[in-house]
């Protein structure tokens, strides 16, 4: 049916050999090719439609993923930031005090009176010394145990 209407609207007419079997034949291939047509563009359209919905959402979280990142990666640089701070203060902190025990340590000497020729040197009184530095290290030893006792 097909077949024939096809070639009225060219304007010839159907050939003998165009059988009932043959026409039928044909209008079922035209048939099937229209509806494979309609299939591969419906299916070509949701194809096209679905990458760019997938796309869309693998650039949505690839975007969260590097904003997490970068908050990451801030985070990290102002915790190295405050560490490098604490070390530069503690050995700021302990420069100086070795500094100012060397001075102690050079005041003590100088305090010694001049020992007459022939005879020992005169002893430094280390107890004052050695005390400073006993309450330094019990301070310290008491700040390790602190920080221990927090983990």
């Amino acid at each position: 049916m097909i077949a024939v209407l096809a070639l009225r609207l060219l304007g010839r007419a159907a050939p003998a050999w165009l059988s009932k079997p043959i026409s039928i034949a044909i209008d079922v291939a035209i048939a099937a090719a229209v509806l494979a047509g309609v299939y591969c563009w419906i299916f070509g359209r949701g194809a096209a439609h679905g990458a760019a919905k997938v796309t869309a959402n693998v650039e949505a979280n690839h975007s969260a993923a590097i904003a997490a990142v970068r908050h990451d990666e801030r985070s990290a640089q102002a915790s190295a930031a405050a560490i490098g701070s604490a070390a530069a203060h503690t050995n700021q902190d302990a420069t100086a005090f070795a500094q100012s025990k060397i001075e102690d340590m050079h005041h003590a000497i100088d305090a010694l009176p001049n020992a007459p020729a022939g005879a020992a040197p005169a002893r430094v009184d280390s107890r004052g010394l050695s005390a400073s530095l006993d309450s330094l290290i019990d301070r310290a030893n008491r700040a390790a145990d602190a920080s221990d006792a927090q983990r």
